[in-house]
Parts: C-alpha cells; structure tokens; sequence
C-alpha cells in the first residue's frame, strides 16, 4: 500500500506542478508540518535526494494539501485511470502535456477555452468534431506517407 501511495504521490507531483521549483528545506524537519504530513514515506530518504528532486515533492505535497477532498478524489482517479494505461500512451500523455506547458499563456488560454466551448457542445455535436478531427489526421497521414513512399520508390529507379 506504502509503495501505490509513493507512486501516485510522485505522479501527482508530475501532474500537477507545472514548472520545476526548488523549495527544499535543507532538512525534512524544517519542512513545514502539513508538508512533512504528506511526504513522510520519503522522510528516510530526504537527506540522500537532490535539491531539484525534493524541489518538486514539497511544490506537490504543498499543491496536494491545498486541494480539497474531491478535488484530491479526482486527482486519485485520474492518477489511477493515468496508470492503467500502456506505457506507449502514458508518455504520449505526458509528450502532450508538456508541449501544453509549452505554449505560451495567451496560446494556453486559447486552448483552455477552445475546450471549454467544446464541452458545452451538446454530445452529437462532440462526435462529429471528434469524427471530422480524426479524418483531417487521417488524411495527412496518408499524405505523408504516399509522399514519402513515392519519394523513397523515386530513389530505386
């Protein structure tokens, strides 16, 4: 059960910060309480950890502590949804999220409420987005792979 916790803690960790602080303490009982609360499976290994490492633990524990009891039950299900999935999707999630990071906050913003509208769509209306989206994908796929396979038989004559 320790081992499930230290995991979905990290991944939370993950999740939620969306930039690497540093905000070790330079010892875990200078933490504040709450904080040594939430990270004590790690209060034997504190010392060994290097500073961006604990950076990123004490940032979650303190994100973590401000989020209420639903709020931590969505995280804990979306953590839980997050690790059922096969390792190929977990880092296509997480190579999306990171372009998300990316973006600058005006284009952030955008996108934020792109999808905010889309949920309010009604769901027939969401399904034929999600139809129309998936067809345009498709079809630059087979755009770019007629292009490169007719580049790649022009090479062998």
């Amino acid at each position: 059960m320790l081992i499930k916790n230290i995991s979905t803690f990290m991944l939370l960790c993950v999740l939620l910060s969306p930039h690497v602080w540093a905000e070790a303490a330079q010892s875990f009982s200078q933490l504040p309480k709450d904080v040594q609360t939430t990270l004590s499976p790690f209060k034997d290994r504190w010392a060994g950890m290097d500073s961006v490492k604990q950076g990123k633990l004490v940032k979650g524990a303190k994100r973590w502590n401000a989020l209420n009891a639903k709020q931590q039950s969505v995280a804990k299900s979306r953590y839980q949804a997050f690790s059922r999935m096969p390792k190929a999707q977990r880092d296509k999630a997480v190579r999306k999220l990171e372009q998300y990071q990316s973006l600058s906050p005006e284009k952030r913003s955008q996108v934020k409420s792109s999808f905010q509208n889309y949920k309010q769509m009604p769901s027939q209306q969401r399904e034929q987005l999600r139809q129309q989206f998936k067809n345009q994908k498709n079809n630059r796929q087979r755009t770019r792979n007629s292009g490169s396979a007719g580049h790649r038989n022009g090479h062998r004559r």
